[in-house]
């Protein structure tokens, strides 16, 4: 609650020439609440909430961890869901000494084997790496449970250590739970430390049951400070601490950009209980700058551009390194071709060519949409090459097509069709000859393919002729992101 002061030194009361009183609201350390324009705000200075009226409602105006009233300028530069039992390779790069890394039940473990070892470690550093810009915010937002244990390090933020057990992090700053218990920040420039910020103390940390319990972590580069906080399940903040750049510390990095890291390690001396940084989800947000980036760019910052299964992480197209794609006998029902997304085939119809027939259908590729995600196609592109024997003695024309969200791999049920466009090659080409006009197809707005839905390319033969020996071999690159 805010006191009043009397306007005057004395006890009694002054008012105007209408008997009323004047008064100035302070805080409860006696910082005047009302503000001249240029005027400190005081680190003991209180605040007063702002509330706005909708439909004849008051409501409070809600900000940002930072007290910004976030507008909208921010961009999404790194996620990662921690989703299924494989761990992200194309986000993550690992580091252990000893110590394991597993990622199970929605959690990305540190220490999940539990070592007692002295002088060991595990650690992630992300792949993509983050421009230090001065001119916005950068957070990097992990929810975590630190399960600590006397001579052992748990620590996360923005740096680039170099092993797993190494103390210094290079570059940027960090929140530490350290050796004797106690939750420090530390910021390094080119290898020069700061001195700790004490932030909570293990008898503080014990209170609290710090390690029975999920945390929302952030550190925040802004400015010439670095903001750590710790908010628990109820929105309140365990740690909300900013430290500043200091006389020893020129800047946050002597690096245009750093990666973020999370890492455990035992000390020379060996802990009484396995340390461990369980981990379930980790975002890096860009804030306070309009770079106009299109959602779609922001999830492939991610790696959740369609190259990749945004589960298993390996790639979704057909294509192997020296082996040649299986000849298949595609169908108007069946999943015959092949089931991923894009890549090349080979097909024909049981080792003769498909005769042209504006009856028949055939199913090319049915990928199927991992379950949990949401596919966004933006463009294809397609190029078709003759193989297996020369041209029949009519031209060879081909249709294809797309058949998308579809909840069956068959023709005969599908919903949404759009043609692509045509393809053909003149009577008696040779082998190698390349099908006319390559196809490209830009979709605007993009076309959308639910969770365990079905993205059909299809096929359908104008014209030509059943030549014995003769194949089709079909290359798609579709593109596009998981959502």
């Amino acid at each position: 609650m805010a006191l009043v002061r009397l306007n005057t030194g004395n006890a009694d009361w002054k008012g105007d020439a209408n008997g009323t009183a004047n008064v100035a609201p302070y805080d409860a350390v006696g910082n005047r609440l009302a503000k001249r324009e240029g005027a400190l705000f005081l680190p003991t200075s209180e605040a007063m909430p702002v509330a706005g009226v909708s439909n004849g409602v008051t409501r409070p105006l809600l900000v940002g961890k930072r007290g910004d009233t976030m507008v909208g300028f921010s961009n999404l530069e790194f996620f990662d869901a921690i989703e299924g039992a494989t761990q992200n390779a194309l986000l993550w790069a690992n580091s252990v000494i000893t110590m394991t890394i597993a990622q199970s039940n929605g959690e990305l473990i540190l220490n999940s084997a539990s070592s007692l070892l002295v002088n060991t470690g595990a650690m992630i550093t992300s792949n993509p790496q983050f421009l230090l810009n001065g001119n916005r915010s950068l957070d990097f937002r992990p929810r975590m449970r630190w399960i600590a244990s006397p001579n052992s390090i748990l620590e996360f933020g923005f740096g680039s250590p170099t092993t797993s057990t190494n103390p210094s992090i290079v570059n940027g700053g960090v929140l530490r739970l350290n050796a004797a218990g106690d939750i420090v920040a530390a910021l390094t420039y080119n290898g020069v430390d700061s001195a700790d910020l004490p932030i909570k103390t293990a008898t503080e940390i014990g209170d609290e049951s710090f390690q029975n319990n999920y945390y929302t972590f952030d550190c925040i580069k802004e400015g010439n400070y670095v903001r750590f906080i710790a908010e628990r399940n109820d929105g309140s903040a365990f740690i909300d601490t900013k430290i500043y750049f200091g006389a020893a510390i020129q800047n946050f990095s002597s690096t245009t950009h750093l990666p973020i890291f999370v890492r455990c390690y035992n000390t020379a001396s060996a802990p009484s209980a396995a340390p461990q940084i369980r981990i379930s989800s980790v975002s890096v947000v860009t804030q306070d700058l309009a770079l106009n980036m299109p959602f779609t760019t922001q999830l492939a910052l991610s790696q959740r551009a369609t190259y990749y299964n945004p589960l298993t992480y390996a790639q979704t197209a057909n294509f192997t390194n020296n082996i040649a794609p299986t000849l298949r006998t595609p169908t108007n029902t069946t999943a015959a071709g092949e089931t991923t997304f894009g890549g090349q085939m080979l097909w024909n119809n049981a080792g003769t060519s498909f005769a042209g027939s504006d009856t028949v259908d055939l199913i090319l590729y049915a990928f199927t949409v991992p379950v949990g995600q949401r596919l966004i196609l933006t463009d294809i592109i397609i190029e078709t090459v003759n193989a297996g024997a020369v041209n029949g003695a009519t031209a060879y024309t081909i249709q294809y097509f797309l058949a998308f969200n579809q909840t069956a791999v068959s023709l005969v049920t599908a919903r949404a069709l759009r043609i692509i466009g045509v393809q053909s090659i003149p009577a008696a080409a040779p082998i190698g000859t390349v099908f006319s006009s390559r196809l490209a197809d830009l979709y605007t707005p993009p076309m959308v393919a639910e969770s365990g839905r079905f993205v059909i390319l299809g096929a359908r033969i104008l014209s030509g002729t059943a030549t014995a020996s003769q194949s089709i071999r079909t290359i798609w690159t579709p593109n596009g992101v998981f959502y």
